[in-house]
């Protein structure tokens, strides 16, 4: 409404997700392949504007596809940097296991092995339906050199989702 001439702010407005997030996430993901700080810190940019409109609307989908989606597109080396958005990304929403699975996989291509067996197992116990999960969990005990696990993980996974090619080539 008008006071004194004025229009007043609706403060209860609901934040809106940004119009633009779509393609700077794909401009983003390009760029990510050769990253350089400015270009980090530009998806940092994002995905705090990302992480304002869910603590906002608790609406997830657009924070954790965008911090999943980015990290597949970083080199291995810059991936450290990466984790506290993937934990977040796991914490937000905790009924998706694309976001535990793209965990564990950062975890353990930056050496973090112990914390990925972590996470691995923990995804496969919340998600037992999930193909990814299982065959998360068998790479993690393989480059741990628990091949035997490794190979009992895979064994069940191929058993689960038999037209599954990752999991029998895990074996």
């Amino acid at each position: 409404g008008a006071l004194g001439g004025k229009v007043e702010e609706d403060k209860w407005q609901l934040l809106r997700a940004a119009g633009d997030w779509l393609s700077r996430v794909q401009q983003l993901r390009l760029q990510l392949k050769r990253p350089t700080r400015t270009i980090l810190d530009a998806a940092s940019t994002l995905l705090s504007e990302m992480e304002t409109y869910y603590h906002a609307t608790s609406d997830a989908y657009n924070f954790v596809r965008t911090a999943c989606n980015l990290a597949t597109a970083l080199p291995d080396q810059w991936l450290e940097s990466w984790i506290p958005w993937l934990e977040k990304a796991a914490r937000f929403d905790p009924a998706n296991p694309y976001p535990v699975t793209q965990l564990a996989s950062a975890l353990l291509k930056t050496g973090g092995l112990r914390k990925a067996e972590q996470v691995a197992r923990w995804g496969v116990y919340h998600f037992p339906l999930d193909v990814v999960a299982h065959n998360g969990l068998g790479e993690v005990l393989k480059a741990a050199g628990k091949l035997a696990e490794a190979g009992d993980v895979y064994r069940e996974s191929v058993q689960r989702f038999p037209n599954d090619v990752f999991a029998r080539t895990g074996l």
